[in-house]
């Protein structure tokens, strides 16, 4: 007999990569483009038929695509069905799991001093990943970014794994970040996340370097925002990181135009592609996540 539990099933790469709205999207499409298809061949025969039968609705969460089976039947049919789809990200593919086993992620803030306008949120992923080869920061999720404040300040919201989160804290949470360091902040250890551990008294001090006694020029917070829908701003070079990729998954149903899927949102960004403009930046929302896993419950499905 199956537990309910296994009837509750998130599509997801594996290994695992947190999957974009749009991919979501896309594999929400091509499953009932499977789906129809189907209709198309039982149309035109006598011979008994079953589809797969789900309830409530499709929801993007955690990374995945989350969906809730009536049987067991559609959970087998489901998994045969992805099973044919290509990966829309390079080098994984496509599984169905149980919503149990998504990767837990641990909620953490990070403090990033002088964030620049011209640094947009893919080259800030790419820019710790780079210098920090130790951690895996491409599975990483960004659940918040506010504007920065006068002095360019900037505290994010991240989604952690948590194979990192042990670690971060073997290396006392710290990040390599240009020619310095920051530090991650986890909600046990509040406070703990805007200033670095105390030095190791065996260490010898670094020696001071003369500062400029030049005038600081008056800080711009601006911030390098693509505006809703990934456009471009006017006279901007075209960004590859910004455009949407939804090919990789074709299954296209045989005598009908696939529907439009529906929308979903998702709390967990995939900062390679989203630009800060893009990610929610209420106060509001950076509280709840900091008491809150960051995304829709897993012990339900329920529309």
């Amino acid at each position: 007999m199956c537990k309910s539990n296994d009837l509750l099933v998130a599509i997801m790469h594996e290994p695992f990569r947190d999957i974009k709205a749009e991919q979501a999207q896309a594999i929400q499409s091509a499953i009932e483009g499977a789906i129809d298809a189907e209709v198309c061949a039982a149309t035109s025969s006598t011979d008994p038929f079953r589809l797969p039968s789900f309830r409530g609705r499709a929801n993007h969460g955690e990374g995945t695509l989350k969906l809730w089976c009536e049987d067991t039947y559609t959970v087998e049919w489901l998994k045969k069905t992805v099973s044919k789809m290509t990966s829309p990200l390079p080098h994984t593919r496509l599984v169905v799991k149980r919503q149990a086993d998504i990767p837990r992620k641990v909620k953490a803030t990070m403090i990033i001093p002088r964030f620049s306008k011209d640094e947009n949120l893919s080259m800030l992923q790419t820019r710790f990943a780079g210098q920090n080869p130790w951690y895996n920061v491409r599975t990483w999720s960004l659940y918040h970014i506010p504007e920065p404040d006068e002095s360019g300040r900037v505290r994010i919201v991240l989604g952690i794994p948590e194979a990192d989160v042990a670690e971060l804290k073997k290396r006392d949470r710290r990040v390599s970040y240009k020619c310095g360091s920051v530090y991650v902040n986890f909600p046990e250890e509040e406070g703990k996340g805007s200033e670095a551990p105390k030095p190791n008294p065996d260490v010898a001090a670094q020696p001071k370097i003369p500062t400029s006694t030049a005038p600081e020029a008056a800080p711009d917070n601006r911030m390098d925002v693509v505006p809703e829908g990934g456009q471009q701003p006017s006279g901007a070079a075209p960004d590859a990181t910004h455009q949407k990729r939804t090919d990789g998954v074709s299954m296209t149903a045989t005598c009908k135009e696939v529907r439009t899927p529906i929308e979903t949102k998702s709390r967990s960004i995939d900062w390679w592609q989203q630009g800060a403009g893009e990610v929610d930046q209420t106060k509001e929302l950076e509280d709840s996540l900091l008491h809150s896993d960051g995304s829709p419950d897993r012990s339900t499905s329920t529309p």
